[in-house]
């Protein structure tokens, strides 16, 4: 479900930028987004399931963006065409297994293209410097493959979740924003009653845990949420807190 909704996020943005480019032209506040736009692929390809190549042409159109921000490649016919081809690689990107399939021709056109502006020096990879950030989408995406591995397996011992409470408890004792620490500390505290055997796994624990992660890489990528995030914010620490007290948000 991340994925899916990451994905679109991150490919809708990206089409509203490209139409605005086309309508608006050419104008400093757009090309300043194209930056901003550089580091969603960044935090996005640190979290997100990408195959080598998937991680590599993703970094290169990271510094490709960045280049065209700062003016070092200009905004012509040849961007354009790059551009709606970043555009149809994002569709595809982060959706699936590390294994996916052999590059689309597209895909194939485009890392061919930013392969050589790289060769002419023109453009370099960009990865992200940011060591608390990277930590922050580590630790998310941790304990959600630590919760996802755990959920399915019939009798399965409820203290293998205690790394992906580790990693909630570290996200909610360092993190700055409020926000974050208040979710991570109600979905650590959903944990924590299973751990001790006080709550069990139900399908309502599950959907919160998934909305928890979900809201948590949001957070991670984008560096803000939505007015849809804010309520689905508000509702899941609702719901967290509910069930770690013993409620049942099924009745709601």
């Amino acid at each position: 479900m991340q994925a899916q909704v990451i994905n679109q996020r991150i490919r809708q943005g990206f089409e509203r930028l490209l139409l605005e480019c086309l309508t608006s032209g050419v104008q400093k506040e757009l090309l300043d987004q194209f930056e901003v736009y550089a580091g969603y692929l960044l935090r996005w390809r640190s979290v997100a399931p990408m195959s080598t190549g998937e991680q590599t042409s993703c970094a290169l159109a990271a510094g490709y963006l960045s280049a065209i921000a700062v003016g070092v490649m200009p905004m012509d016919r040849a961007a354009r065409v790059r551009l709606g081809q970043l555009s149809k690689c994002l569709g595809r990107w982060g959706m699936g297994s590390v294994n996916t399939a052999a590059f689309s021709a597209t895909e194939q056109e485009l890392q061919q293209s930013l392969t050589e502006l790289e060769a002419q020096g023109l453009i370099a990879p960009r990865a992200s410097q940011d060591a608390d950030d990277s930590e922050f989408g580590l630790r998310v995406v941790h304990m959600l493959d630590v919760f996802t591995a755990w959920s399915p397996q019939p009798g399965a011992s409820p203290l293998q979740l205690s790394d992906a409470l580790l990693a909630l408890k570290g996200l909610a004792q360092q993190h700055q924003d409020q926000r974050i620490m208040e979710l991570a500390w109600a979905t650590a505290n959903m944990l924590d009653r299973v751990i001790d055997g006080t709550l069990p796994l139900t399908e309502e624990f599950k959907n919160v845990v998934n909305r928890a992660a979900k809201l948590l890489i949001i957070a991670f990528v984008f560096q803000v949420w939505s007015a849809e995030d804010e309520w689905e914010y508000a509702q899941t620490i609702e719901d967290a807190d509910l069930l770690a007290s013993g409620g049942d948000v099924s009745s709601l």
